[in-house]
C-alpha cells in the first residue's frame, strides 16, 4: 500500500491511523491513569468540591434544567455513577477521562492543518498547561467543554468536509449538549460558525446537507430544556444576571486580569513547544504576529475569537468575568502555534517533548503523596472538612431512628450536597437552608415549610417531606460564614422534629484533622 506524506490540510490515513494508536491514544491513557492518581494521592478520601458533589445531586434528580444551569453536564455525571460506584476515585476518574476525550479530538482537528510530528506535538504542549495539569481534575459545567468544544469542532469540520447527514446530525447534538452544558457556550458556537467561512473561504458549507441537519438536530434537541425554562421561571438566567452584575470599572479591572491569567493557562505549553525546537524564544514574537493570515488567520478566529467576544460582551452588560471562564478556550492555541513556519519542529523535537511531558507527569505522580501528607499535617480546615463521615453518621442514626432509608436532606451547602452521593441511601437535596445559596437568587430564608424554595429542588415538595422525613445538617463552626441553617432548621422543625449535637473529623494519611461540631436535626417520616 502507497501512504502518502502528511502534509497541511492532508491526511495519510494509515499514518494518522499508527499515530493516534501508538502516540495520542497512549498519552491520553497514561493522562487519565496518572491525573486519577494524583487526584487520590493528593486530596485523599471525602473531600470532593461543591460544583462536583452538585453534578451528582442534581444529575440523580434527572430534570430538564437546574437552578444555575442546564442539565447535560449533570446527567453526565449520574450516568457515569450508574456504571461505577460512588467514589471519590471514580469522579477523578471521569474528569480525566473528560479531559482525555477532548486531548484525542483535538489531535484529530490538528491533523486538518498540520503534519503530524507537529499536530502531536501541539497535543503533548496542550497536556501540560494549566488547565490539564490543575484545573480540569474538578468535573463540573465548565470543564466538561474541555472535551465538548474540541468533539463539536471536529464533528463540524467533518461535516463540512464531507457533507454527509450523519456528520451533521452528530455536530447537530454535539452543538447542543454544549449549550446544555453551559451558556457560554453560545459564543463558542457563534465563533466557530463564523471560522468554517473563513477556513472554507466560501458560504456554501452553511446550506449543504450536512448543515441543514446540524441546524435541525440541534434545535430539536434544545426544545425539553427550552420547555422547561419556561415552566420555571428561566431561574438559570435570572441567576447569571443577578450573581453576575458588576460596576463597569470592576468588569474592566477583571478583563484585564482575566487576559493575564488565561497566558498563565497555556504560556507553559507556548514556551514547551518553542524549546523542543531548538530554544527559539525569540522567534515567538514572529510567529505570533504572523499568525493572522491565510489559513493560520482562520484558525486564529478560533483561538482568540471566544475570548474576544467574551470579554466584550461582560464590558458591554458589565458582568463578571470569572477566570474559570477560560478553561475551555484554548484548546487550537497549540495547533495555531504550531502552524508558524517561524517556530522549527522535527522528530528531534518530538523526542524532547515526549521526555518533558513524561517527566512532569511522573514528577507529578511522586510529588502527590507528600502534597497529601502536608495538607492533612496542617490541618486546615477547608482541606479536611469530614463530609463523606458526616454523611455516613448521619445515614447511620436515620436507619437506627426510624428503619427505613432516608430519603431527604437539606442544610448548610457544604453538607447537604454531599448526602446524595456520600449517603448509601443516595438522598435528594433540598436548598433552602443556606442563605449563600438563597443569595444568589436574590431570595430570602424560606420561614419553614410554609415557604418552600420549591423551584430550587423542584424534585421534592411538602407531601414528600410529610412522608419521607427529613434530615437538616448545620455546622456548628464559628469560623465559617454564617448560613443561617440553625434558625431555619428550628423554624422547619417546630416541635415535631429531634435534634442531636455530631462530632466528626476527617482522617487523611493516618493524620487525624480537626474535630468538626454539627447539630443535626430530624423530621421523622410520615
Amino acid at each position: 500500500m502507497t501512504v502518502r506524506s502528511a502534509g497541511p490540510g492532508s491526511i495519510s490515513l494509515g499514518s494518522a491511523r499508527a499515530s493516534l494508536r501508538f502516540e495520542i491514544a497512549g498519552w491520553c491513557a497514561f493522562y487519565v491513569v496518572v491525573f486519577t492518581l494524583i487526584q487520590v494521592l493528593d486530596h485523599g478520601p471525602g473531600n470532593l468540591v461543591n460544583d462536583t458533589l452538585e453534578a451528582y445531586a442534581w444529575g440523580q434528580e434527572l430534570q430538564f434544567g437546574y437552578s444555575k444551569h442546564p442539565f447535560f453536564w449533570a446527567w453526565v455525571a449520574y450516568g457515569w455513577f450508574k456504571v461505577l460506584p460512588t467514589a471519590d476515585w471514580a469522579f477523578y476518574l471521569l474528569a480525566s477521562v473528560n479531559a482525555a476525550v477532548g486531548l484525542a479530538c483535538t489531535w484529530f482537528v490538528a491533523r486538518r492543518f498540520l503534519p503530524v510530528e507537529r499536530a502531536t506535538g501541539a497535543v503533548l504542549c496542550l497536556l501540560i498547561t494549566t488547565t490539564y495539569v490543575c484545573f480540569v481534575q474538578r468535573f463540573n459545567a465548565n470543564t466538561i467543554l474541555v472535551s465538548l468544544w474540541p468533539a463539536t469542532t471536529l464533528a463540524v469540520l467533518r461535516a463540512v468536509e464531507r457533507d454527509r447527514l450523519i456528520d451533521g446530525v452528530i455536530a447537530g447534538l454535539l452543538a447542543a449538549f454544549c449549550m446544555l452544558s453551559k451558556y457560554q457556550s453560545a459564543i463558542f458556537l457563534l465563533v466557530l460558525f463564523a471560522a468554517v467561512y473563513f477556513i472554507k473561504g466560501s458560504a456554501r458549507p452553511y446550506v449543504g446537507r450536512a448543515a441543514l441537519a446540524c441546524f435541525a438536530v440541534g434545535l430539536l434537541a434544545l426544545v425539553p430544556h427550552l420547555i422547561w425554562l419556561q415552566h420555571n421561571d428561566y431561574l438559570p438566567i435570572a441567576y447569571a444576571q443577578l450573581s453576575g452584575a458588576r460596576p463597569w470599572a470592576t468588569v474592566a479591572r477583571e478583563s484585564a486580569t482575566f487576559l493575564l491569567t488565561s497566558a498563565g493557562f497555556v504560556g507553559v505549553g507556548v514556551l514547551a513547544y518553542a524549546w523542543a525546537g531548538g530554544g527559539n524564544w525569540w522567534r515567538l514574537p514572529a510567529a505570533f504576529t504572523s499568525g493572522f493570515r491565510g489559513q493560520r488567520g482562520a484558525v486564529a478566529i478560533l483561538v482568540f475569537g471566544v475570548e474576544a467576544l467574551t470579554i466584550a460582551i461582560c464590558l458591554a452588560r458589565s458582568t463578571t468575568l470569572k477566570p474559570i471562564y477560560a478553561i475551555p478556550m484554548y484548546f487550537m492555541l497549540p495547533v495555531w502555534l504550531a502552524m508558524a513556519s517561524e517556530l522549527p519542529f522535527d522528530a528531534r523535537a518530538l523526542r524532547r517533548l515526549r521526555y518533558l511531558v513524561g517527566g512532569i507527569f511522573l514528577g507529578g505522580l511522586l510529588a502527590a503523596p507528600v502534597v497529601g501528607i502536608v495538607i492533612a499535617k496542617a490541618n486546615t480546615r477547608l482541606a479536611s472538612q469530614p463530609k463523606d463521615d458526616v454523611i455516613l453518621a448521619i445515614t447511620d442514626e436515620w436507619h437506627r431512628r426510624y428503619n427505613m432509608p432516608l430519603r431527604i436532606v437539606g442544610g448548610d451547602e457544604d453538607y447537604a450536597i454531599s448526602a446524595p452521593f456520600y449517603s448509601t441511601d443516595h438522598p435528594s437535596y433540598l436548598i433552602g437552608f443556606d442563605r449563600r445559596v438563597l443569595g444568589d437568587f436574590n431570595l430570602p430564608m424560606s420561614n419553614g415549610p410554609a415557604g418552600f424554595v420549591a423551584h430550587l429542588s423542584p424534585w421534592i415538595d411538602t407531601a414528600a417531606i410529610k412522608r419521607d422525613g427529613l434530615a437538616i445538617v448545620c455546622s456548628e463552626e464559628s469560623w465559617s460564614q454564617p448560613t443561617g441553617c440553625l434558625n431555619e432548621a428550628a423554624r422547619w422543625l417546630g416541635e415535631k422534629g429531634v435534634s442531636f449535637e455530631l462530632a466528626v473529623s476527617e482522617n487523611d494519611f493516618l493524620f487525624a484533622g480537626p474535630v468538626y461540631k454539627f447539630e443535626i436535626f430530624f423530621l421523622p417520616p410520615g
